[in-house]
Order: C-alpha cells, then sequence, then structure tokens
C-alpha cells in the first residue's frame, strides 16, 4: 500500500517488540485476519503528513488512538492510550 501523503522515519535499529492481534477490532481491520504489529519508543517515530486520528475502546477496555490518512482515507497506526514505549 502506498501513502504519499504519509512519511514515516524510525530511528532504531529493530522494534521493541511484535506481535499479532486477534481480537474483534483487528479482525474486522485485517480483513478477516488478524493484525501484525511492531512497535517502537515513541521519541523514535516521526511522522509526517496529514494523519487524523480517532479514539475507540479495544476487547481489553484500553482506549485505543487509530490514524489514518486523511487524503487516501486508509489505516495507517493505533496505539494505546497507556502505552510506555
Amino acid at each position: 500500500m502506498s501513502l504519499p501523503q504519509l512519511r514515516y522515519e524510525i530511528a532504531a535499529e529493530a522494534p521493541l517488540t511484535a506481535r499479532v492481534c486477534w481480537c474483534r477490532v483487528c479482525q474486522y481491520l485485517g480483513a478477516g485476519s488478524g493484525t501484525a504489529n511492531a512497535l517502537f519508543a515513541k521519541d523514535a517515530v516521526k511522522v509526517t503528513g496529514d494523519l487524523k486520528s480517532y479514539r475507540s475502546v479495544a476487547d481489553s477496555g484500553s482506549v485505543m488512538h487509530r490514524s489514518f490518512c486523511r487524503p487516501a482515507a486508509r489505516r495507517s497506526s493505533a496505539k494505546p492510550s497507556r502505552a510506555r514505549m
């Protein structure tokens, strides 16, 4: 997927961790499958472009901040309110 209006820069050798989420929301976002996620320290990630976000509640009860590229209306990222990274 190409999002020319959005640019991510990550100043890290590797993610802190990676995981697959199978909650109902991630199954919906992943078109029936789970979603693969890479987690980086907050200060290692720089995002430029027209990124918008909305809040949703995950199965765990955690409030998620889900982001998308506004011009293309494509999902791009998510982070929980209680993120420690």
